[in-house]
């Protein structure tokens, strides 16, 4: 069995660099998706520690967005930066190394993931080869099986269940509508 990763991250910005609000994982097999992984950063300390950046435009942004998605900002217990990748570390190779992470973008999700592993100089919990990327292999297939939305679109967790069941019904393992 596949150890696949399906991983969201919620930014305060859109490139390396950015602060990460927070971050969402679930395991999932070739039929089903098998456990979640879902963690707050602590925003302060990602940004006057480490020197992540805010953007302005994301700020605006996320004050658009409904108050569920907002109240992950404000709200919660946080962890530190270390700590956050340290367990996001340990969910990801719970088991066996994963064999595929996927992000939304080939530019985003794993990509900002990985400049807070350099950064805080800790090693990558997957190799960089099993990189994918959910966006690419979703765009094509938008009409013929459209994304079900549960639970809170922009919550981490909420939007990785939902890009790893989408990926499963294109993969024709689900049902997109059940």
């Amino acid at each position: 069995m596949k150890n696949r990763i399906m991983i969201d991250l919620e930014t305060l910005g859109t490139s390396a660099g950015s602060v990460i609000v927070s971050i969402g994982a679930v395991r999932f097999d070739a039929h089903k998706t098998l456990d979640t992984f879902y963690c707050l950063l602590d925003i302060e300390e990602a940004q006057r520690e480490w020197r992540f950046h805010i953007d302005a435009s994301t700020v605006l942004w996320w004050l658009k967005q409904s108050e569920q998605a907002r109240a992950a900002l404000t709200s919660g217990n946080r962890e530190g930066v270390a700590s956050a990748l340290i367990k996001l570390a340990n969910f990801i190779r719970l088991g066996s190394e994963a064999d595929e992470v996927w992000g939304n973008g080939s530019d985003f999700d794993n990509v900002l993931l990985a400049d807070y592993y350099r950064k805080i100089r800790m090693p990558l919990p997957w190799k960089y080869t099993r990189n994918r990327c959910y966006r690419t292999i979703a765009a094509p297939h938008r009409e013929q099986f459209p994304i079900r939305r549960t639970g809170t679109h922009h919550n981490a967790l909420d939007d990785a269940l939902d890009q790893a069941n989408h990926l499963l019904a294109i993969e024709g393992k689900q049902d997109p509508l059940a």
